[in-house]
């Protein structure tokens, strides 16, 4: 807590949502404990989600979920303070198949979930930084992930030109 007479930091944040939609709206408020609970800080956070409308991927159970209740479009109805860009995120996914296997060579991950999510993830930032308003954070989260702990991050020795990346997360 910051002592009396003691100007409180304050960190404008934009949190960056990208990939399918699962568990977003269950992760959300715990991921904002998580991440941004200093209480000698004060966090004033923007969320920004791109994501495909029906919230799926290429796993036929996000699209099951898709078709009976798009996703996507619920998070935008539940939370309007998410700023929202929707794409097909299969609209053009062979032109980047192909750019990807021609670029990379020997990559042992399933390719096509890696070009979809470099892809959503470069959108994400390419549709935050669109926007006017400027961050001292930009944060990059999948909207599945439910994070243990409490993050306290020493504001004190920040560099605004640094990937800061959490302990065994390479």
């Amino acid at each position: 807590m910051a002592q009396q007479g003691e100007k409180m930091k304050s960190v404008k944040v934009a949190m960056c949502y990208s990939g399918a939609v699962r568990g977003l709206l269950n992760n959300a408020e715990h991921v904002k404990n998580v991440l941004f609970s200093q209480e000698d800080v004060h966090y004033d956070i923007d969320y920004y989600l791109y994501a495909d409308p029906r919230g799926g991927t290429i796993h036929q159970k996000d699209i099951q979920n898709g078709q009976n209740e798009p996703q996507g479009l619920k998070v935008q109805r539940i939370r309007p303070d998410f700023k929202c860009l929707f794409e097909d995120e299969s609209d053009g996914i062979e032109e980047r198949m192909r750019r990807f296997e021609s670029n990379i060579q020997g990559y042992h991950m399933p390719y096509k979930e890696q070009v979809l999510q470099w892809y959503s993830v470069q959108k994400a930032f390419d549709f935050v930084l669109s926007q006017e308003e400027q961050y001292d954070v930009y944060v990059r989260m999948r909207c599945d992930l439910f994070p243990a702990g409490k993050m306290e991050f020493d504001w004190s020795s920040y560099d605004e030109n640094t990937v800061y990346v959490p302990f065994n997360a390479p």
